[in-house]
């Protein structure tokens, strides 16, 4: 199951559950009201639990997207997550800020 918030401070979503393949059109719907704006972007990640190619696929996309100097940034996610993330390499993504709120140490 896949459920998503509009937020308006910061700007962006809330997700939770798993984004995937049944999930990534709803996903690139919900961006897309936002990409076309000026300004940074927040995905709140922590309440969703797992992630999928086809979700890292449409993050890219949406960084891409986004207007000039604007970010995406990928708020709170869980361990999960954040591996998928180390994998995949979300780190050097232009556009794209992790932001977990701990340290690098307390990432394993």
């Amino acid at each position: 199951m896949f459920h998503i918030e509009r937020m308006e401070n910061p700007r962006g979503l809330r997700l939770q559950g798993e984004l995937d393949l049944a999930s990534k059109e709803a996903f690139a719907d919900a961006l897309r009201s936002l990409t076309g704006e000026d300004g940074d972007i927040t995905l709140d990640l922590s309440d969703l639990t797992f992630i999928d190619s086809t979700g890292i696929q449409a993050l890219i996309k949406a960084a891409e997207n986004l207007q000039e100097e604007a970010r995406l940034i990928l708020h709170a996610p869980g361990k999960t997550v954040l591996r998928v993330f180390d994998l995949m390499r979300m780190d050097t993504v232009p556009r794209v800020e992790i932001s977990t709120g701990m340290p690098d140490d307390e990432r394993t």
